[in-house]
């Protein structure tokens, strides 16, 4: 099992003292958020890349905002070491139904990684990805995330959003990544 984090430009990081962390496997680093681009996303992937953590972009895809136009944005941006991921958790000021139809659309021209909570999943989503799938569940007494519905395993959980990691200045989001699955 790897641990890894997911961060944006809230947080101050020293590179050097979170790569001696047992959540240095891995970072995923906030690059999009709808089409606004995350300030400090330049500095964090070369950071990242100094220091040899293998790290990811993560973009929070907005369901009231254009498709094409944010899929035009997240393919811009510099690529890491992991597959690009995409935060669906939202639905916005969409209909249930405009929401569905833009996942749809989503899904046909992304492949990457998808975050999402099995609620969000369940509710909207319904369908099996041929994205990896990167849930959100915070119910750490488990040993594995609740999966949602039609999907058999997962790719990366994160498991809580007040992390905290020697070399971060705030709470985090912490994950872990199935490699064996």
């Amino acid at each position: 099992m790897l641990y890894g984090l997911d961060v944006s430009r809230k947080h101050i990081i020293d590179w050097e003292r979170l790569k001696q962390t047992k959540y240095g496997d891995f970072i995923y680093l906030k690059a999009v958020d709808g089409m606004t681009k995350d300030p400090s996303f330049e500095k964090n992937i070369q950071s990242a890349k100094q220091v040899k953590i293998p790290c990811g972009t993560l973009s929070n895809f907005r369901l009231d905002i254009d498709v094409d136009k944010q899929i035009r944005l997240i393919s811009e941006i510099e690529k890491g070491d992991l597959p690009p991921a995409i935060c669906i958790d939202d639905f916005g000021k969409c209909s249930l139904k405009t929401a569905k139809e833009k996942i749809n659309i989503l899904f046909e021209n992304f492949s990457g990684v998808i975050q999402t909570s099995y609620r969000f999943w369940d509710m909207v989503i319904r369908q099996t990805p041929k994205q990896s799938i990167w849930i959100i569940d915070y119910n750490i007494i488990q040993t594995t995330p609740k999966l949602p519905f039609g999907i058999k395993t997962w790719d990366i959980w994160q498991y809580t959003s007040v992390g905290r990691v020697d070399g971060i200045n705030v709470n985090v989001n912490i994950n872990r990544m199935n490699k064996g699955k």
